[in-house]
């Protein structure tokens, strides 16, 4: 009997042992998920904070992106007409890195206005701060690279983004991107007419006394101006006048960025030289009394004849069409990078000198003419960004 409760005695003593212990185990396994879920939620927090900074940044980023898209790409496409109008077109890949640096440059500029560090709620232990970015453009994928970080009262979370940016060109090849060139030649209609023209503006007395209050100056009758227009620029001068000739009587030296239109004669009665982007455009004749120099990618367009009783020079990837007949009455001098085309005779009372081109009508073919003396009708350049920055997240904890 002794012994029998010496068993049971051995029995309950061996099950209360079991259960201390699987109780003990459990309370060490609960405080540890407690601790672990403690710390868990503690980075959670780190983790949304360097989230939102994410976010922000990206935000901050696409709003820039978008807002400079346009005058990025006006840059690059001025660059593209300049470069083609001097037969300089260059690569594909240095235009569209032109777009890429000018597009980082700014991107960077408008983050640079951004706070760096951000605190949430006026709290300055809970933060997301912008460490770093950088800009791979030299890489087949061009990206800029955030580096952000979430601070939850000194517990932190490190978060990168990588936004993808590049355009794409089309239109850009001097083939037309694999289409065919077709040239057209002169329509001498390249300027229009200026519209609600003050009175001002309107039939001026003089020309001078108004190249500053009006950039288009319209003139609907023969006119005749005994003066110097030297110096003047960025001015439009149409003569509507469909009889009768625009008769400036004076010099017309350095002039720049000027358009001159005229539906019947046009005449300048003493020097005009040095001519910087000019274009002249003459629906009739076009008579130059002394010597005449054009300069710096200028065009001259003259439907009919045209005569210049000094010496003409054509310079500067610069270019004249003549309609009719040519009379220089001194010396004939067209530089490299620069064409004359002439439909009628020519005719040079003095030397001539010729590196660049002059192309006569009659001693070509009308292929090699319209391709020499045309206006080529390229694709315009079309420069796309997509609507989007292509992005991705990477967590690094």
């Amino acid at each position: 009997m002794k012994k029998e409760n010496g068993y049971a005695l051995v029995t309950v003593l061996l099950i209360i042992s079991i259960f201390m212990v699987l109780f003990l185990s459990f309370m060490g396994q609960s405080l540890n998920t407690v601790k672990q879920t403690q710390i868990v939620e503690k980075k959670s927090k780190s983790v949304a904070l360097a989230e939102m900074g994410i976010s922000y940044y990206q935000t901050a980023v696409q709003n820039i992106y978008d807002a400079n898209k346009q005058n990025v790409n006006n840059q690059v496409k001025e660059q593209i007409d300049a470069d083609r109008q001097n037969n300089q077109l260059q690569s594909y890949d240095s235009y569209v890195m032109q777009g890429v640096n000018l597009m980082k440059t700014t991107i960077s500029s408008g983050l640079n206005t951004l706070q760096n560090s951000v605190p949430i709620d006026g709290n300055p232990n809970d933060s997301f701060t912008l460490t770093n970015k950088n800009f791979y453009t030299k890489t087949t994928n061009k990206k800029i690279q955030l580096t952000v970080i979430g601070n939850d009262n000194g517990k932190i979370t490190t978060l990168s983004t990588e936004l993808s940016f590049e355009p794409t060109i089309s239109g850009l090849n001097s083939t037309g991107s694999g289409t065919t060139n077709t040239y057209t030649l002169p329509t001498f209609n390249s300027i229009p007419q200026p519209t609600n023209i003050s009175t001002t503006c309107n039939n001026p007395v003089s020309i001078v006394s108004i190249k500053d209050s009006c950039s288009q100056i319209l003139i609907d009758t023969a006119k005749t101006f005994n003066e110097n227009i030297n110096g003047i620029s960025n001015n439009t001068i149409f003569s509507s006048a469909t009889t009768g000739t625009l008769f400036i009587d004076g010099n017309a030296n350095n002039m720049n960025k000027m358009k001159i239109h005229t539906e019947k004669d046009f005449r300048l009665g003493k020097n005009a030289n040095n001519a910087s982007a000019l274009t002249l455009e003459s629906k009739g004749s076009a008579t130059f009394d002394s010597q005449y120099r054009v300069d710096t990618g200028s065009n001259i367009y003259v439907q009919g004849n045209f005569t210049v009783n000094g010496h003409f020079e054509l310079a500067g990837n610069s270019i004249a069409y003549i309609g009719g007949n040519t009379y220089i009455g001194g010396k004939l001098t067209v530089n490299s990078g620069s064409t004359l085309c002439v439909v009628g005779s020519l005719t040079v009372e003095k030397k001539q000198t010729i590196t660049g081109e002059l192309i006569e009508k009659s001693k070509v073919s009308d292929d090699v003419f319209k391709q020499k003396c045309g206006i080529s009708s390229i694709p315009p350049v079309t420069i796309t960004w997509g609507d989007k920055l292509v992005n991705n997240v990477n967590y690094n904890y």
